[in-house]
């Protein structure tokens, strides 16, 4: 009661001024409604909300004018739209494909021509696969051996819509992939022939040279590039039977058998003969020597046995063996 007493009595006491709710201000928490829409303002509904969906709004004529002001090209953008939801709706939806990272259309069977085409530029892709570019930089030119490879991974890359610049990472990694593998082939062929060579030498002794020779002279006679297309042909592990020791022992051994004088003389058979009459000459000449006797039992045996294979080589040929050569007495 005292309050409206006190509010009574200062209205009493001062008459031109009214209360604020009088005036139409609203009390202290209160919003106060909109004016009308028509006037070009926004105007309040009877409720903001109905039912938890927005009240619907109508927006100022020339919105798209205020947005864009003096900018022309932002004034046409703004006309794309009916309404600024409809910037507020292309806004998130341009959000939402940004986050989960752009994808462009894809192709389908039921894609026309003229979808596949403008696909295809907008992409990198040529018209056609053999129109898609195989340089890969650095000089690298793709030999003969390696096109039809190319060709057929082409012809499927167009297929499958694949973009030019995936097409070139996907040679440069096949490019590399041979260099790496030749390299590991290279290094193996190194480690062969160094671990062949080691074992024939063991086995053949001072004969190595002279029965890759005599390999050599036979096989060529039969035609003179036959040694070196048979012996850069490689076995069922990949290693180049010209460093395959137990092929090479076998070829001597057959060699050996087919033509003796190959093996211990090259050349003509009379002059095949002369040298083996020559060597065995030789060998005989140093077992007379009174010092020979004190050589190690192996270099013996060793001279011995060399004497052996002169003598049936000798009567391979159509000679005669020299008695003399199997007295080892000496």
């Amino acid at each position: 009661m005292a309050e409206a007493e006190t509010l009574e009595k200062s209205a009493d006491q001062n008459p031109d001024q009214t209360s604020a709710v009088d005036k139409g201000v609203p009390p202290e928490g209160v919003s106060p409604p909109r004016a009308d829409r028509s006037t070009g303002a926004a105007k309040a509904s009877e409720s903001d909300t109905d039912g938890g969906k927005p009240s619907n709004v109508i927006w100022p004529a020339d919105w798209r004018k205020r947005v864009a002001g003096e900018d022309e090209k932002l004034l046409k953008k703004a006309e794309r739209y009916t309404d600024p939801a409809a910037v507020f709706k292309a806004l998130t939806e341009a959000e939402r494909r940004i986050s989960q990272g752009f994808k462009p259309a894809e192709l389908t069977d039921k894609s026309t021509d003229e979808e596949v085409k403008a696909y295809r530029e907008q992409n990198g892709i040529p018209e056609s696969w053999d129109k898609y570019a195989t340089d890969i930089g650095n000089g690298v030119v793709f030999g003969d051996e390696d096109k039809p490879i190319i060709d057929h991974f082409l012809e499927h890359s167009h297929k499958a819509n694949m973009p030019q610049k995936y097409v070139t990472a996907a040679l440069s990694w096949y490019h590399d992939l041979q260099q790496e593998q030749q390299a590991q082939v290279d290094e193996a062929d190194i480690e062969h022939q160094t671990n062949t060579t080691v074992e024939l030498k063991e086995t053949w002794g001072g004969e190595y040279r002279q029965n890759l020779n005599a390999i050599k002279g036979v096989l060529n006679s039969i035609d003179t590039e036959l040694f070196d297309v048979l012996f850069s042909s490689r076995d069922q592990n990949g290693v180049l039977l010209g460093s395959n020791a137990q092929v090479l022992k076998a070829f001597a051994q057959l060699v050996r058998q087919a033509n003796p004088a190959a093996i211990l003389a090259p050349g003509a058979v009379e002059d095949s003969k002369k040298s083996i009459d020559q060597e065995i000459a030789d060998i005989q000449k140093a077992m007379a020597v009174p010092s020979y006797g004190r050589l190690p039992q192996a270099e013996r045996d060793k001279k011995f046995q060399r004497l052996l294979d002169l003598n049936a080589a000798k009567e391979r040929i159509g000679g005669s063996a020299d008695p003399r050569s199997l007295d080892v007495s000496a």
